[in-house]
């Protein structure tokens, strides 16, 4: 059973809100620029935790997205959660 007021949140934070989505994809492009113009551990470490905080919110979404029954948005919601998983790993092993 569907609670009220909970849609769109994911263990508590609403992730459909316009200034969050903006937000993670602005510091997104910033760390992704910084690793490239100024590399070194301390971009890498903030890209490794920044992918890594999006897969906690996408296993959460893949949860809540199971229990609304929509396979496709099930896929959709699991192909972001591996991709996060992936480039958090990826920033992780790279040597400096």
């Amino acid at each position: 059973r569907k609670r009220e007021g909970t849609e769109g949140k994911v263990f508590g934070v609403n992730v459909e809100s316009p200034s969050l989505i903006v937000t993670g994809a602005l510091v997104s492009l910033l760390l992704a620029a910084a690793v490239v113009v100024v590399p070194g551990p301390i971009a890498l470490r903030g890209a490794t935790v920044l992918a890594l905080a999006f897969a906690v919110l996408e296993i959460g979404e893949v949860a809540h997205q199971r229990s609304t029954g929509d396979a496709l948005l099930v896929a959709l919601a699991a192909i972001a959660l591996a991709g996060h998983l992936a480039a958090g790993t990826t920033a992780a092993l790279v040597k400096t």
